[in-house]
Formats: structure tokens, sequence, C-alpha cells
């Protein structure tokens, strides 16, 4: 399952769309301050990407969790914070938060008017929280076969996908062989993102 990500900035900034916001970057460098969950998370790396792809200079503002960071949002103590569609989306709706991007490659319903990063020129990019079921590497494969089949079966179970989406939840129908093939291509990716701009956990 996935919860996309989504850049937003205060409901009264200036920054109408993502090109109005890395324009600012580029004419006030470091005066960007973009907030996320860290340092060393899946939001952190997404900013290293955003900055080295967009070429710009911003600040990172490293918050320990999505609290603190829709919080100084809220405030307007940050220019832009990268968060869960799920943690911002009553926000958003109350004018108190603006979208000026979701992190994956489509539009998502629940955003219909809120450009993709694929739509921006930033194909590479594919933000969002997944959540995954795992097994010990050691468990027999008919057990693993039966638990694929299991799951499967349950995210195409109308009840299921209902519950879901009121938790802003998509199912990305990945079992088995390709939910290990999409955990490897982000363990890489995400690796070489970590490595080539010194991320460091603290």
């Amino acid at each position: 399952m996935r919860s996309p990500h989504v850049l937003v900035v205060p409901g009264n900034s200036p920054y109408k769309t993502l090109p109005d916001l890395l324009a600012a970057a580029r004419t006030k460098p470091d005066e960007i301050m973009f907030a996320a969950n860290g340092p060393a998370t899946s939001q952190h790396i997404e900013f290293e990407m955003l900055r080295r792809a967009a070429n710009v200079k911003m600040t990172f503002v490293p918050f320990t969790g999505d609290a603190p960071t829709l919080n100084a949002t809220l405030g307007d103590q940050v220019s832009v914070a990268i968060l869960d569609y799920v943690t911002v989306a009553e926000y958003i709706k109350l004018g108190k938060l603006r979208a000026i991007a979701v992190g994956t490659q489509q539009r998502i319903d629940k955003l219909p008017d809120t450009p993709s990063m694929g739509e921006l020129g930033f194909t590479e990019f594919d933000w969002a929280g997944t959540f995954g079921i795992l097994a010990p590497a050691k468990t027999p494969k008919d057990k693993v076969d039966e638990l694929v089949r299991w799951f499967s079966a349950s995210l195409k179970a109308p009840e299921v996908l209902a519950k879901l989406d009121n938790l802003g939840l998509y199912p990305m129908n990945q079992c088995g062989p390709d939910y290990a093939a999409f955990l490897r291509k982000a363990y890489e990716q995400n690796g070489r993102v970590i490595k080539e701009s010194n991320i460091k956990a603290e």
C-alpha cells in the first residue's frame, strides 16, 4: 500500500506552484526553508533528489515526526514541507495549506487539481510512504505463495478497498517477486542519493 507524499506550503504563501517555489530558490539561494522528517529519512532523501534535479539551493529543516513538521508549516515557520497525503488532507480542504505537487508520477484522485512530479518534469520521482508485509527469509515457498494469494485477494475485496480509500492509501498490487523488485529498486536509488549527498543519521 502507498500513501502519496505531497509538497505543501502555508495557505498564505506567495508560492502558488512548484515552479514558483523553485524560481524563488534560484533567486534567493538557501532562503527557502524545506521542512520534513529527518535526518536520513525518505523525506530527507526526496528533498535531496529535488534539490539536485532542480539545481537549486534550499535549506533542509529536519523535524522528529509528522506532527512537528505539520505544525511548523501551519505556523508559517517554513516555506514548504513534504508530508503524507493523509496528514495534510484536512488542512488542504480548510485552506490552511496549499498543495503544490504530488510526489507520484500521476495525479491522485484525492487532489485532482494538483500536478504530479511527473507532470512537472521530474520523471524519476515516485514519492510515497509504502507499507508491505514481509516474511522471514527461510519461510517455505508454499507458505509464501499461500500468503501472497491471501493478501492479493484481500486487496481486491470492496470492503478492504473502501477502508484503504478512507485512509488515503492506495493498493500497490505488487506481491511476491514484484514487491521484492520494487524494494530492491528503492534500496538502490535511495542508497545512491544517500551516498552522493553524504546524508548521515544523527
